[in-house]
């Protein structure tokens, strides 16, 4: 029995082998197995042998990590109940920040009190600014001076606390 096979590529040329021997030399190739492996040997030989990239800042010592640590288990912001004495002076020493740099609760209170007062001055002096160009309407006049009321009854609650820190 005999089978019957299409023929593809219609008329030969007169050079068939010729013909088709510059066409397969046109075609890319697979590379052969070995050299592929070669290649990846010399890869891993090259990273091997490849330096890890320098720091460009300080090496973080164990109390830093911990630090760190710590923070990012409470989302950047430690309960005071859990911080020492000890763990607040050292981060303040890490941060740069001297030891005699702590403020008594006074100081605080007093550096509160000065700047509710520059935010009082600076809410009269804008109020002033915009009532000489003609700017200022109504709602404004309110919003701010309820602004500057607030400020007043901050300053006088602070006063009150430096008082009774005076007394004691």
């Amino acid at each position: 029995m005999k089978v019957a096979y299409p023929k593809f590529g219609g008329d030969k040329p007169e050079n068939g082998s010729l013909a088709s021997a510059a066409r397969l030399k046109q075609m890319p190739r697979r590379r052969p197995g070995d050299v592929i492996l070669r290649e990846m040997k010399e890869d891993q030989q090259r990273a091997r042998e490849a330096l890890p990239p320098r720091s460009r800042g300080p090496v973080l010592d164990d109390a830093e990590k911990d630090r760190l640590a710590e923070l990012m288990r409470y989302r950047g912001k430690v309960p005071a109940e859990y911080v020492t004495a000890d763990e607040r002076e050292a981060a303040a020493r890490h941060r740069g920040v001297r030891k005699e740099a702590l403020r008594s609760q006074r100081d605080e209170l007093q550096m509160l009190f000065q700047e509710t007062m520059q935010e009082i001055e600076e809410r009269q002096a804008f109020l002033r600014e915009m009532q000489s160009n003609g700017a200022l309407k109504r709602d404004h006049v309110h919003q701010l001076q309820a602004e500057i009321k607030k400020r007043v009854e901050d300053m006088n609650r602070i006063d009150r606390m430096l008082r009774e820190l005076d007394g004691e």
